[in-house]
């Protein structure tokens, strides 16, 4: 990958070097297909529109590229190994009760001209996770996907778990360092010992790497084994099977991808 030529400078496509590469298709976001496809159409290249990182839409988005690459064995073989696993969350989220539900506050580190802190709205990939892992989302009922919240609201929602999700980051953690400096970040705000959270040390850190694209499955496991301790899921053991079957990886037992475990 480090050879390939760079096409995209930020959030803009570099329009020149596509058309020197001259590909058969270009794949965007779903957000950004019609100016790509404006651009391209004078080119005579097809631009197509696949998100891949959305959990609710990966596998029908999988199964487009499968008849793409001519790969629908193959990508047949990726959906229903996430099904098995979707279905057996879901089948222990319907067992519970609304009661038996957290609330959840997701707080990112997302750079905004907004003053207070970052959480995840309706429409967020976060807020997705959060509801399918059978939390309820204390911001679910925000109108932005991010939104930024003062602190005050945070403490009168009392929710019950705690989920800080960095943006940036490498693959994992090398040390609990930075993770445990995350979590006492929250535990030394100002009234913060009146949070339900903080309380029953429910504070936990999550990775970005795998809330979005083709191992979110093995995020949405870990969100779920977060909020339900007693769900029998092995979420590490769901990533090594994607990373050794289907990327051909050893998993890397060395580092943290979320803190505590």
């Amino acid at each position: 990958m480090s050879k390939k030529p760079i096409v995209k400078r930020g959030n803009t496509p570099d329009y020149e070097v596509i058309m020197v590469l001259k590909p058969d298709i270009v794949i965007t976001y779903v957000d950004s297909i019609s100016e790509v496809e404006e651009k391209l159409k004078s080119l005579g290249i097809t631009a197509v529109a696949l998100d891949f990182y959305k959990r609710d839409t990966m596998g029908a988005e999988i199964e487009k590229l499968g008849y793409i690459l001519d790969k629908k064995d193959r990508a047949k073989e990726y959906n229903e190994w996430c099904k098995k696993y979707e279905d057996k969350i879901k089948s222990l989220v319907d067992k519970l009760s609304e009661k038996e539900k957290p609330g959840v506050f997701i707080e990112t580190t997302y750079k905004g001209l907004s003053a207070g802190i970052g959480t995840c709205g309706p429409g967020s990939t976060e807020d997705n996770f959060c509801t399918m892992a059978g939390g309820i989302n204390i911001a679910g009922d925000l109108t932005k996907a991010y939104p930024y919240v003062d602190y005050e609201w945070v403490l009168v929602k009392n929710p019950e778990v705690m989920i800080k999700c960095p943006s940036l980051m490498d693959w994992g953690w090398e040390n609990t360092d930075e993770p445990e400096n995350e979590i006492e970040a929250i535990k030394n705000r100002p009234g913060a010992e009146s949070i339900e959270a903080v309380k029953n040390n429910c504070l936990y850190v999550s990775s970005y790497e795998f809330r979005y694209g083709m191992d979110s499955i093995v995020g949405l496991a870990y969100w779920a084994k977060l909020l339900h301790p007693e769900f029998d899921l092995d979420p590490k053991g769901i990533y090594k099977e994607y990373l050794e079957y289907f990327l051909d990886l050893e998993y890397p037992e060395d580092l943290i991808f979320v803190y505590p475990e």
